[in-house]
């Protein structure tokens, strides 16, 4: 460890608490979830067990790409209907007073 300066991950008194409380309730009741899921696969033999781990892994990767392509999608349809919104809108108050109005 020549010229190395230990890091230390320092809790500052900033923050709310009951945040990380939740984020750490949340985190132990998915780890909860995942253990009770794997215990009965763990009691299968190894292809098998192996096969089920691969397919379960795609299946998720499946589900988070869709829901990526969803939000691009959603996010896509709502910049063409923002767009399509300011073009279309009425003229502002002070455009009106000035006498700009469908100019």
């Amino acid at each position: 460890m020549d010229g190395e300066v230990p890091v230390r991950n320092v809790q500052t008194g900033n923050g709310n608490n009951l945040s990380k409380s939740l984020v750490s309730l949340s985190e132990g009741l998915a780890r909860a979830g995942i253990a009770v899921v794997d215990l009965p696969i763990s009691l299968l033999p190894q292809e098998p067990r192996q096969n089920l781990r691969r397919t379960a892994r795609s299946i998720f990767h499946s589900l988070v790409s869709l829901q990526r392509d969803l939000a691009d999608a959603a996010g896509k349809a709502i910049d063409d209907w923002t767009k399509d919104t300011h073009m279309d809108a009425a003229p502002t108050s002070t455009e009106a007073s000035h006498g700009q109005a469908g100019k």
